[in-house]
């Protein structure tokens, strides 16, 4: 099989990997790809997806590009849409979609069409996940306000053709398909509600909604699969994610979806729990939200008196100091470990506080990407999605440019400079290999 199909690794050991990576990242890099119209040139929404031979693949905004394990292009596909998702690899086939409504499916050695078919005037243009298995893609479709599936198509992915739809009546957001061991599907909505849905027909399996204080909040992280099927879900506990407010995560039986237990969280949770090989612990990044660039802030530009040029020169003079300086409070993070069977905490890393506004790189190029009429920001949560070492490290990129490699049990931690933040999906491993996308280019590490 493919070392890498899916965003989150492999059905059955999501976010796992018993592959190790070299100590010292930044002296171990082999390349690294930007848009040949410069690092602006496009937001990457996709982690890298690797085949058996050790390709990768990848898509941004403008398609889809297949490189070699060397760093030599392959091939481009360019899109009947603009892409905001990250696609995923079943049976020689990649499958994604565009934002005005397209599924496709592309030969993985060519990068054709085999097929692409018009399923919605519009996809959301949230960073979900286009995901594909055991003969059925499954989708989200009709953006809700802001973003969000208001439905779930599944596909025949040999031909394109829909075989179920699902209409949740809330928003998915971030909509990332999980793959159970029945024939079934695992989603979170934005309340930090779980759906588990047939992956062959119509039937909803069963729904758990959000304790009754989490209803009306707001958070773009999702839920993972431990090694037993338990549904682990990172979610707020009030509010939308913001400094100050506070996270739940919480446990959910994989037969019947019922509560098994629910841990406050002292900084809000925007990402994606893991889960260890041997259920010891699952593991989750919490931060709050970053928000878009000065340059864009309409009470800001007011406030100073600026116009957006010279509003985003302020904001980068500012560096470190930019919130402060705002009168903000800085971002504060933490990488905590639990229990995965009961909940209760066992080790915490804490993180230096993120003092800028955006993301980084989002500030930078905010004018370029404007005046190219493009999406003109990646607007990326604090945190990517963590994966599982095999030697019990926690690979995560976080907004402020640096992925880090946390070690829980000595509580230190590597860093390797990235230039820029990180959507979702997080590191991506194969044998002798290691991937990280982040808004705007791709790191590979052959060891």
């Amino acid at each position: 099989g493919y070392y890498w199909p899916h965003a989150r690794g492999n059905v059955g050991s999501y976010s796992q990997t018993e592959h190790t990576a070299p100590a010292n990242l930044t002296a171990a890099l082999s390349w690294s790809w930007h848009h040949p119209d410069g690092q602006y040139g496009t937001v990457v929404t996709s982690a890298p997806l690797i085949d058996d031979q050790k390709n990768l693949y990848i898509a941004g905004e403008d398609g889809v590009r297949k490189f070699s394990v060397d760093g030599k292009q392959l091939w481009h596909y360019a899109p009947r849409g603009t892409i905001a998702t990250c696609p995923s690899l079943m049976s020689g086939s990649l499958f994604g979609n565009t934002q005005n409504g397209w599924v496709f499916a592309l030969d993985m050695d060519t990068g054709k069409e085999v097929w692409a078919e018009k399923k919605a005037a519009v996809a959301p243009g949230d960073t979900g996940y286009v995901e594909a298995h055991d003969g059925v893609v499954v989708a989200g479709m009709d953006s809700g306000v802001g973003g969000g599936a208001m439905r779930v198509l599944g596909l025949d992915a040999k031909s394109g053709a829909t075989l179920w739809e699902y209409r949740p009546g809330v928003q998915l957001w971030n909509i990332m398909p999980q793959f159970t061991d029945d024939d079934a599907w695992v989603v979170m909505d934005l309340h930090g509600g779980v759906h588990k849905h047939a992956l062959r027909n119509a039937s909803l399996l069963w729904r758990t909604n959000a304790p009754a204080r989490s209803q009306g909040s707001f958070s773009d992280g999702g839920v993972i699969l431990g090694p037993d099927g338990t549904a682990y879900t990172c979610s707020g506990l009030e509010g939308f994610g913001q400094q100050g407010q506070h996270g739940a995560l919480r446990a959910y039986a994989a037969k019947d979806g019922r509560l098994l237990w629910d841990r406050f969280l002292e900084y809000p949770c925007n990402s994606w729990p893991v889960v260890s090989k041997d259920s010891r612990s699952v593991i989750v990044p919490t931060g709050a939200f970053v928000a878009s660039p000065a340059a864009s802030d309409l009470g800001l530009l007011v406030r100073y008196k600026k116009m957006p040029a010279a509003m985003h020169n302020f904001s980068l003079s500012l560096g470190a100091k930019e919130l402060r300086t705002y009168g903000m409070a800085e971002k504060t993070a933490a990488v905590r470990a639990f229990d995965p069977l009961t909940g209760e905490p066992q080790w915490s890393v804490e993180l230096p506080p993120y003092g800028r506004l955006a993301a980084r790189g989002d500030e930078e190029g905010y004018l370029v990407r404007q005046a190219r009429h493009r999406r003109d920001q990646c607007l990326p949560a604090q945190f990517g999605a963590p994966t599982l070492s095999g030697d019990g490290k926690v690979y995560v990129g976080r907004a402020d440019g640096l992925l880090y490699a946390v070690d829980g049990s000595t509580g230190s931690y590597q860093t390797f400079d990235a230039l820029a933040g990180f959507l979702h999906p997080g590191t991506s491993w194969a044998p002798g290999l290691m991937a990280v996308t982040t808004c705007d280019g791709l790191f590979v590490w052959k060891y």
